[in-house]
């Protein structure tokens, strides 16, 4: 805490860390060593300083299933309600790099890694070019990917931090509820806000 204090007094306003998964087994595979409740623990150690911390997650790891999402998302509401300061990034795409334990997980489960150094710098964290489409058998389609970048982008308060126009801002802080609701009951479908 009396870094953070010395941290934050000379005007630092943000901290990015990556969580990656609410998933205790997901987290395992990743070599996460903090469990999932040192985590919450520590976002809300961060509620007492100024400083907006945004976390990361991703989804489509090879063995991810919907349950292992759900804690994803559990985690994430949950943080949310224990830090006011806390912005999740919408979820990134899981993209194995090169030489990592990450893409030989991938290539066992069937995804085909591209061969050249210039399809490897087409690739991104979105779902249409990241290696296997981005998801997992069983786990999350394309669509219910989109949606959910959607969803998370409108989820908390990032609105404030980006110097939006105030309609946008108003907007997204108005579907906040609709997001919230459409994440704590995975109803990712149907989604008219998305045409």
């Amino acid at each position: 805490d009396a870094s953070l204090r010395a941290f934050a007094a000379p005007g630092l306003k943000r901290i990015s860390i990556g969580i990656e998964s609410g998933s205790p087994r997901i987290r395992k595979r990743m070599k996460k060593s903090a469990a999932v409740e040192r985590v919450k623990r520590e976002v809300a150690r961060f509620a007492q300083h100024p400083i907006v911390l945004y976390c990361s997650f991703f989804v489509g790891s090879p063995t991810e299933t919907v349950e292992d999402v759900k804690d994803t998302i559990a985690l994430v509401l949950e943080l949310q309600e224990l830090n006011p300061h806390f912005r999740n990034s919408p979820f990134y795409t899981y993209l194995p790099l090169p030489g990592t334990e990450m893409l030989e997980d991938a290539v066992a489960a069937g995804h085909q890694p591209p061969t050249t150094l210039e399809d490897w710098s087409h690739l991104t964290f979105d779902m249409e070019s990241a290696i296997g489409g981005g998801t997992s058998p069983g786990a999350l389609t394309r669509a219910q990917t989109r949606a959910f970048y959607f969803v998370l982008s409108c989820v908390d308060r990032k609105s404030r931090d980006y110097g939006l126009p105030r309609l946008a801002a108003a907007l997204m802080e108005l579907y906040q509820p609709i997001a919230r609701w459409r994440l704590r009951h995975f109803r990712l479908g149907a989604m008219i806000e998305l045409l």
